[in-house]
């Protein structure tokens, strides 16, 4: 399963956005709540897309959505503080949850 964040960066960010995000790849897998797992951040090209960026993260189940909101470590705080200070908070962002296509079930 992958929980999906788009968002929409600040004005003049992307630079600076994409370094951030490759100085602290590392540090936002090894430091990624129980049952989570970073799989990447992809940027929109050639204009195509609504947002300007899009971070994916596998989750083992449902209980690692819960179990993230009590989870306590500093440098994950951290990251996620630092990475919101490039968004554009006049501009919605969207999250999506996505199971494969082996994966969901489906009531027809």
């Amino acid at each position: 399963m992958q929980i999906i964040f788009r968002r929409s960066l600040k004005d003049k960010q992307a630079v600076a956005y994409q370094e951030w995000e490759v100085k602290n790849r590392k540090a936002l897998q090894d430091n990624a709540p129980p049952g989570w797992s970073y799989a990447g951040t992809y940027f929109t090209v050639f204009g195509f897309g609504k947002y300007d960026v899009e971070t994916r993260w596998e989750i083992s189940s449902y209980g690692a959505l819960d179990s993230s909101r009590d989870y306590e470590n500093e440098i994950w705080d951290k990251l996620i503080l630092e990475a919101s200070d490039f968004f554009e908070p006049t501009i919605p962002g969207e999250t999506h949850l996505v199971r494969s296509a082996e994966d969901v079930k489906i009531l027809e």
